[in-house]
């Protein structure tokens, strides 16, 4: 018990200390920043200078300023902050993946029109799509089906799930609401349902975020006394590279208590999206210290317009 107590405090403490005070802060908006793509297919990043009927000045950070001609440019978009890194120096492609941790997700919306497939360990599919900046609906499936063709038996796992995402402070504080409910169907028969509606708070932007998560179980005929509790945070430290960590503290009843930790890394690329991890679970309150690591193996491919 005295060696469980010893990892949360360390975990906790580790967890506070990462996460920059700056992430606490209102920054500034994006609203300045432009991408802005000529008819021969170059691209710049910079500070929208002016802009009249016949030309566009922009001031970037490689090139200093530089004047285009309407007629040589083919695009020209404001740049969310979430697009930026930390310092507004470079742009960096969106992921849509950066709305979830590993296996939940921030009160952070999917953009209007784009969404993700994601696969976890070959069995767990799933699919979310913006039906507005704040709105997100999604689908999930776990094909059991496959193993028993013919056979007439099992059950198929399958959910849907709803987001409702608030911008209380813009770029910078979320809250969300939402929920997902699951069905088993069987063979001729709805063997039932069951699912979890949670509230959610997030701190930062789709580069840096820290959300904390209730949610309440529920079933055909029962609802949860008590909330699982869900403490995560994500930081993209580069273009392609983010740490995550999702840690949940879930009581089943009044004795049997546990702690889910867990820790990894997000590969990241305009086409595909790799989560490497862990999750390590300790209950608390037994006799045991020491449970095998969980890993944790998933892909996503964004869909939907680019941004």
């Amino acid at each position: 018990m005295k060696t469980i107590r010893t990892y949360v405090a360390l975990f906790v403490l580790g967890l506070a200390f990462m996460m920059p005070n700056a992430l606490w802060a209102q920054d500034q908006p994006a609203a300045d920043l432009y991408i802005l793509e000529t008819v021969d297919g170059n691209k710049f990043t910079g500070k929208l200078i002016s802009e009249t009927q016949s030309e566009v000045v922009l001031e970037t950070r490689q090139f200093g300023t530089l004047t285009f001609k309407k007629k040589d440019i083919e695009s020209m978009k404001p740049l969310h902050k979430g697009a930026t890194d930390k310092n507004r120096q470079q742009f960096w492609f969106e992921s849509p993946l950066m709305t979830r941790y590993f296996f939940s997700n921030n009160a952070l919306g999917l953009r209007k029109g784009t969404g993700y497939y994601q696969n976890t360990w070959v069995m767990f599919n799933r699919i979310d799509y913006g039906v507005t900046d704040n709105f997100t609906i999604g689908a999930g499936m776990i094909p059991t089906f496959l193993f028993t063709l013919g056979s007439g038996d099992g059950v198929t796992p399958i959910w849907l799930s709803s987001k409702l995402s608030i911008p209380v402070s813009k770029d910078n504080f979320h809250l969300a609401g939402g929920g997902t409910i699951f069905f088993l169907p069987g063979s001729g028969a709805d063997i039932g349902f069951a699912g979890m509606f949670s509230g959610i708070g997030t701190i930062g932007d789709y580069n840096e975020n820290f959300s904390i998560r209730l949610g309440w179980g529920y079933s055909e005929d029962a609802i949860a006394s008590s909330p699982t509790i869900a403490i995560s945070y994500m930081v993209r430290k580069k273009e392609r590279w983010a740490f995550i960590t999702e840690n949940y503290f879930i009581s089943f009843d009044e004795d049997i208590k546990m702690l889910l930790l867990s820790g990894g890394a997000r590969y990241l690329s305009p086409k595909i999206t790799v989560d490497m991890g862990g999750f390590f679970p300790l209950v608390l309150d037994s006799g045991q210290d020491v449970f095998p690591i969980l890993p944790w193996l998933s892909i996503g491919v964004p869909l939907g317009r680019k941004r």
